[in-house]
């Protein structure tokens, strides 16, 4: 029974972020917003976070830049955030997704993501790495 529990969780989380996948990874068929466009996550394959066509901030302009808003979560957040639209998505560490409106800072939701499978995940590999030391022995 727990193992299709775990099961479930795993497909569930693993559907949400097929589906954010996705949805980033829309684009729109004009030539002059597939330019400003990020496939994925660091701009491209290469992961080289540059966008070629920016043309607003420059090294003259850069140190005038100001915080327009913060965001409150759980724990901190280290990954790459995805931007549809006027929505940024992003996780934090303490189990959040959180979907936010880019020009406020305003939450639009959150749903927590039930993050265990990963650390039961971590436990059953170091199970099954110290059953295959002791085999090998």
């Amino acid at each position: 029974m727990k193992a299709n529990s775990m099961d479930v969780s795993r497909l569930k989380y693993t559907l949400l972020l097929s589906i954010l996948c996705c949805a980033a990874n829309l684009s729109s068929s004009a030539q002059s917003l597939a330019a400003a466009t990020w496939q994925s996550a660091g701009q491209n394959l290469s992961n080289t976070r540059q966008q070629a066509s920016e043309t607003t901030l420059n090294t003259s302009n850069v140190k005038g830049l100001k915080v327009k808003w913060t965001f409150i979560t759980g724990d901190s957040v280290s990954a790459t955030p995805t931007v549809s639209g006027n929505v940024v998505y992003f996780p934090d560490w303490a189990g959040n997704l959180f979907a936010v409106q880019a020009d406020t800072g305003k939450q639009i939701w959150s749903k927590s993501i039930d993050l265990r499978w990963h650390e039961r995940s971590n436990v059953q590999s170091q199970s099954t790495r110290s059953q295959q030391r002791s085999n090998h022995r």
